[in-house]
């Protein structure tokens, strides 16, 4: 195992099962290993700051692809989401830590139904040039389909390949449920991950 995404750093009064981040990241010091890259889940600049005192050698975020999902989950629209996801990756590479961004429900959305493929591309062509480390697709309420996972994640690896060919490696692999992808009967509610893009150095 080479990456662990540890704790969450939101709001205690909001999600309280994730009040203990820190405490998390302290009972794991004296195991810690140079090779692991323990990520922090963080929503606003709070919550990257926490987990930066907190040691934490990467963070990320999960921007909604539909506004209401966004607005419902994260109390701002995706563009406010974007927005602040730009300054932590930013601030991200000034720390000298990794940054991570997944497109939550990029696939379907449970209030908004399908999300079209070119929001998700522009969503994925906005991050190219933050200096983030991955770039993920997650298909967060179950909604996908096996043919339309492989058109999106092939589209979206094509338009980073032609772009920083030189610069990253591309994984249209699921890390996840496997199984989903498989099987087009599957109905599992699961979150499944679908990574398009990561460095392959640096960071």
């Amino acid at each position: 195992i080479r990456r662990v995404e540890v704790t969450s750093f939101v709001n205690p009064k909001r999600v309280p099962q994730m009040a203990d981040a820190e405490d998390v990241l302290r009972a794991l010091a004296a195991n810690r290993r140079a090779d692991v890259r323990y990520v922090g889940l963080v929503l606003n600049r709070k919550g990257f700051e926490r987990a930066l005192a907190a040691g934490c050698n990467e963070v990320g975020m999960a921007v909604v692809a539909s506004n209401t999902f966004n607005q419902r989950n994260q109390g701002v629209t995706t563009e406010d989401s974007i927005r602040a996801w730009h300054e932590m990756a930013r601030a991200a590479r000034d720390a000298g830590i990794r940054a991570q961004v997944t497109v939550s429900a990029a696939f379907g959305c449970p209030f908004e139904g399908a999300v079209p493929l070119e929001r998700v591309l522009s969503f994925v062509a906005r991050y190219l040039d933050l200096g983030i480390t991955g770039i993920t697709l997650a298909d967060t309420t179950g909604m996908a389909n096996p043919r339309q996972v492989a058109h999106t994640v092939g589209v979206a690896v094509g338009l980073l390949g032609e772009q920083r060919e030189s610069e990253r490696s591309f994984a249209a692999a699921c890390s996840g449920v496997r199984s989903r992808c498989a099987s087009p009967s599957s109905s599992n509610p699961t979150m499944n991950f679908f990574t398009v893009a990561e460095r392959s150095s640096g960071g």
